[in-house]
């Protein structure tokens, strides 16, 4: 039973002293001296995006103005196979088609 008691308090204080650490953390993330101030007027404001458009049925849809096509079913530029080469895949009526699958690994196209 006391070990038990014992066992409790000893986590209890593990627990506020890590809370204690993080918030102390925290604060001293927050409280470093910025640049611009939260809703500061003079703040640089982002370049305006177009949003792009819907597709219909006479043309596809517009991408935004800041993306990245990865894809525009023409070829696979933008794309990279398995082993960091150029992608070996089939091309074709607007799509793009797995030949051979290797192992799989992240996209590294930017």
């Amino acid at each position: 039973m006391t070990k038990t008691i014992l066992t409790l308090t000893m986590a209890g204080c593990a627990l506020l002293a890590i809370s204690c650490f993080a918030f102390e953390a925290r604060s001293a993330q927050t409280n470093r001296p910025e640049r611009w101030k939260i809703h500061d007027l003079d703040r640089p404001q982002p370049a305006a995006v177009d949003p792009g458009t819907s597709n219909t049925e006479r043309q596809p849809a517009r991408p935004p103005s800041d993306a990245v096509v990865l894809f525009v079913g023409k070829n696979l530029s933008r794309w990279r196979g398995g082993d960091g080469g150029p992608a070996k895949w089939k091309v074709a009526n607007g799509y793009m088609e797995v030949v051979k699958r290797l192992r799989q690994y992240p996209n590294s196209f930017l």
